[in-house]
Parts: C-alpha cells; structure tokens; sequence
C-alpha cells in the first residue's frame, strides 16, 4: 500500500493513476499497435504494412483530426497525473516499488504519445525508430516482472513490431 505524510494524500495517487492510465489515443492501444489487429485475441503479429494501411484509411475516412484531438487531450492528462504522481512520490514513506511501476508506465506512455503525435503527422526518422527499439527493449524488460522471458519477447513484439515496420518503411 502506498502510505504519504505531509499535504498529500493516496486521493492525489488515484488521481495521478487514473490521468496517465486512462488514454484512448492512437499507437497507445491494442488495434493501432497492432495487437489484436484482426479485432480477436489471438496474438498474432499484424501483417507487414498494417500501421500505413491503417493510417491510410483514417486520412480516407478524415479520423486524423479526431485522433489529433484525442492526442492532445491525452498529453495534457498525462503531464497532470506526471506532476500529480512526482508530488505524491516525494512525500511517500512506503510502496516504493509500486511508485516506481508508474513511473515506468508514465515514461511509456510519455514517448508513445510522443511517437503517436509523429505517426499522425506523417513523420518518419531514424531517430524515432531507434526510440520504438529502446522501447520495445525496455517494454520487454519490464515485463519480465510477472513473464517469462519468451512470453514477455513475444508480447513486447505485438505492441512495437508494426510500429517500427512502419517507421523503417520510408
């Protein structure tokens, strides 16, 4: 359990958790990573050139705009619950490692809007792919928590291989 002292309270936790858990962003969830692309849990990769397909039918459909939106809406959440969770973190007595877990998913979700906002805007570079494979790197790691080595592999390939397929495609 996560204990504070002084003028925080586990409330602004909750509060934090619930700003940088709850996106509903695009390359943020499971259909536009590429994870459950057929729209079935069956875990398999998507296919080669699923991300530039997918983006290519939100610009037919003009879904862009609303998925910048839904962007810009969720960088401002997460820099909140960031702030909110950085407090709470200083004043904190106990459950360090529970902390430390949301900050790992707040840098996750930090450098995934990031590359979202990229995606959307039709850039491409070799900085960004190198930035999906350090990702995908440290993603895999952290799963190694609760997975075995192989399952966490395999699931850190689901969220980040189509995404750096489509960014080492140009």
């Amino acid at each position: 359990m996560v204990r504070s002292t002084g003028s925080t309270h586990p409330a602004q936790f909750i509060e934090a958790t619930h700003l940088i858990s709850d996106l509903r962003v695009p390359f943020g969830q499971a259909h536009s990573t590429g994870v459950q692309w057929s729209r079935l849990k069956d875990s398999l990769p998507a296919p080669a050139g699923y991300i530039q397909d997918l983006l290519a039918q939100w610009n037919q459909a003009g879904q862009i705009e609303q998925e910048m939106a839904a962007l810009a809406t969720a960088q401002a959440n997460v820099a909140s619950g960031w702030s909110k969770l950085a407090a709470f973190a200083l004043m904190a007595q106990s459950g360090f490692d529970i902390l430390h877990a949301w900050t790992q998913a707040t840098v996750f979700q930090l450098w995934q809007l990031r590359i979202a906002g990229e995606f959307l805007h039709g850039s491409r570079s070799a900085g960004n792919a190198t930035l999906l494979k350090l990702l995908k790197d440290e993603f895999e790691h952290h799963l190694q928590f609760d997975q075995t080595a192989r399952s966490a592999a395999r699931n850190a390939g689901l969220v980040y291989d189509a995404l750096i397929e489509y960014m080492d495609s140009e």
